[in-house]
């Protein structure tokens, strides 16, 4: 499992976690900083899933690059 689909799921799992629990513990105010929170995780791992096909990219660029030049 990479880890893209591990934060994925991890962000997913905090979601209905958060929004149910803290929504019954706080309030509103907690399902507003819980969406929030889950929102931050969830670009995070979008991020990085991005970070990780851009190097995948690069290596398959590099691989090219020096089959050419042989």
């Amino acid at each position: 499992m990479t880890a893209f689909r591990l934060l994925y799921t991890l962000a997913l799992a905090l979601t209905v976690f958060a929004l149910f629990v803290l929504w019954v513990l706080t309030g509103l105010l907690g399902v507003i900083l819980a969406a929030m929170l889950t929102h931050t995780l969830l670009r995070l791992a979008e991020r990085q899933h991005d970070g990780q096909l851009a190097a995948a990219r690069k290596a398959a660029e590099d691989d090219r690059l020096r089959a050419f030049r042989r």
